[in-house]
C-alpha cells in the first residue's frame, strides 16, 4: 500500500512539474530531469518501524503446548486485554491459532472495548472479521495469524475476543475442539511504557454460559495461563520526508541556479547586440 500510494504521488507531482515547466524558466532536458529525479524519491517506499503494544512470546518451544479451545463441542469464546494510557496508530494485532483438523480452521475475531452481558456490537472497536488458523500438529510454534491491520487505536481498554463455530468433536477423543487459542510455558510479556495487560477470560456451555453474539458471554477470569499474541504499532520513519524535502530543495536551488545563468547570459547577449548596434 505504501508503494502504490507513494508512486500515485510520484505521478501526479511529476505531472504537475512537468505542466509548469515554462513557468519554472527551465530548458525542457533539465526539467524532465528534475521531474524524473522528484519522482523517483516519492516512489520510494516509505520505511517503517514496529513498535510493540503488547507482545506475548514463549521462551520455551515445549512438546505439548497448551491451549485453548476455540468453538467446537463447548463453544469456547476466548479473550485476550490490554489498557493503554496513549493512543497508537497503524495497529497491527494478530495471535497464535492452530488446527489439527484441516475441515476445522475457521473462526472469528472481535475487537471490543468492553466484554460479558450487556455487550451489543455497538461496543465493537471494528467489525468482526474471519481468521483461517494454520495446520499443525498442537505442539510447538506455528505462524502468527493477523486477525486486524491499519487499525488507529485511542487509549482505553480492549479486548481481543476468539470464537469457532459449534461442532461435535465428541468422536474425537479428548478434543473438545480441533481449533485452539495457544498458551505460553514460559510466557515472556513485552509492553509498551504506557500499556499493562489483563488476565485471559474464557467462557463456555460447561462452566458458565455462551452467548449467540460471543463477547457477551459470561466469561470466567484465569490468572494464570496467558495466551500468545501480539500488537503493534507499523509507523513511518520520520526521517524519510526530511530526507525527500532536503533532496527537493536541492533540486529547486539547482534549477533556480540554471535559471539564474540563462538570465545572465541573456543580458549578456543583449548588450553584446547593443553595442554592436552601436559601433554599427
Amino acid at each position: 500500500m505504501k508503494v502504490r500510494l507513494s508512486l500515485i504521488t510520484a505521478v501526479v507531482f511529476t505531472g504537475i512539474l512537468e505542466r509548469n515547466r515554462f513557468r519554472f524558466g527551465v530548458s525542457c532536458i533539465s526539467f524532465r530531469k528534475l521531474a524524473f529525479v522528484t519522482g523517483a524519491l516519492f516512489a520510494i517506499s516509505v520505511p517503517s518501524r514496529a513498535d510493540v503494544i503488547v507482545s506475548v512470546t514463549d521462551l520455551t518451544v515445549p512438546a505439548n503446548r497448551g491451549a485453548f479451545f476455540l468453538g467446537g463441542e463447548f463453544s469456547n469464546v476466548v479473550a485476550a486485554s490490554w489498557t493503554q494510557n496513549a493512543s497508537f496508530s497503524g495497529v497491527t494485532i494478530d495471535a497464535s491459532v492452530v488446527t489439527i483438523l484441516p475441515s476445522f480452521r475457521e473462526g472469528t475475531a472481535y475487537l471490543m472495548d468492553m466484554i460479558g452481558p450487556g455487550t451489543t456490537p455497538a461496543d465493537e472497536i471494528v467489525p468482526p472479521v474471519d481468521f483461517t488458523a494454520p495446520i499443525g500438529n498442537g505442539s510447538g510454534a506455528v505462524p502468527l495469524t493477523v486477525l486486524f491491520s491499519g487499525l488507529n487505536l485511542a487509549a482505553g481498554t480492549y479486548y481481543l475476543v476468539l470464537t469457532a463455530p459449534f461442532a461435535d468433536f465428541s468422536d474425537i477423543t479428548g478434543t473438545g475442539s480441533p481449533l485452539t487459542w495457544q498458551i505460553a510455558t514460559t510466557p515472556s510479556i513485552v509492553t509498551a511504557p504506557s500499556v499493562s495487560i489483563a488476565n485471559t477470560n474464557s467462557a463456555n456451555t460447561v462452566n458458565s454460559a455462551v452467548d449467540p453474539f460471543a463477547p457477551a458471554s459470561v466469561f470466567l477470569t484465569d490468572i494464570q495461563d496467558v495466551l500468545l499474541f501480539d500488537v503493534v504499532s507499523n509507523v513511518p520513519e520520520p526521517r524519510t520526508a526530511g530526507v525527500v524535502l532536503i533532496a527537493l530543495a536541492a533540486l529547486f536551488l539547482g534549477a533556480y541556479k540554471a535559471l539564474q545563468r540563462k538570465e545572465l547570459a541573456g543580458a549578456l547577449r543583449a548588450s553584446q547586440a547593443v553595442r554592436l548596434q552601436a559601433k554599427g
